[in-house]
């Protein structure tokens, strides 16, 4: 009876609603950005912004794989997963030594192995060794790989510290790919 009795007060409502609601969504536009979720600072965000700056490839699906040696593990005791420029400290191995003979050849066989008879290489030119390039460091200065130090010569460490401030040694120190504890003398 409601219904049948107010009729045509619901009718002029619901058309005066229709209306209204036209007006309304012909004034709509599409959005202009992304609807940002977090604030400027908030590291999803940033990663999201990032993500918009690189224009896509077909090496974008990839992983980068970093076998590192002489790393014993990091503490990450006081520093929040959550901070991207935080990493921890690295726990060094003392025991790791690449200055025999044994240690720099199986050094490069790794790479050689990594690179050549490896199903998680996407391509070759994409594996960096720095044992690699301090063998050919070595090659162009007169000596001989592996390096060994033979009487009065320069001992492992201030060879390769010579290699890593060398040009030779810039992809390794611009990757991070290495690192020595020489002291300023340069000597063991």
């Amino acid at each position: 009876k409601y219904i049948i009795k107010f009729r045509a007060f619901t009718i002029i409502f619901f058309v005066i609603l229709f209306v209204l609601a036209a007006i309304t969504g012909s004034q709509m536009e599409a959005q202009s950005e992304d609807e940002k979720w977090f604030s400027d600072e908030h590291f999803m965000q940033k990663a999201q912004d990032q993500a918009g700056q690189f224009s896509a490839s077909e090496t974008d699906n990839l992983v980068q794989i970093v076998i590192s040696f002489g790393i014993e593990g990091v503490d990450r005791d006081g520093y929040t997963r959550w901070d991207p420029e935080s990493y921890g400290e690295v726990i060094w191995d003392d025991s790791f030594d690449m200055s025999s003979s044994e240690a720099q050849s199986y050094l490069i066989k790794i790479c050689e192995q990594t690179r050549n008879q490896s199903d998680l290489v996407y391509a070759n030119h994409l594996v960096t060794c720095p044992i690699e390039n301090f063998k050919a460091y070595l090659e162009n200065n007169t000596y001989t790989f592996p390096y060994i130090k033979t009487g009065n010569g320069k001992s492992f460490g201030e060879v390769y510290y010579d290699y890593l401030q060398s040009d030779w040694g810039q992809p390794a120190r611009s990757n991070a790919l290495t690192y020595v504890d020489v002291p300023e003398s340069g000597s063991y």
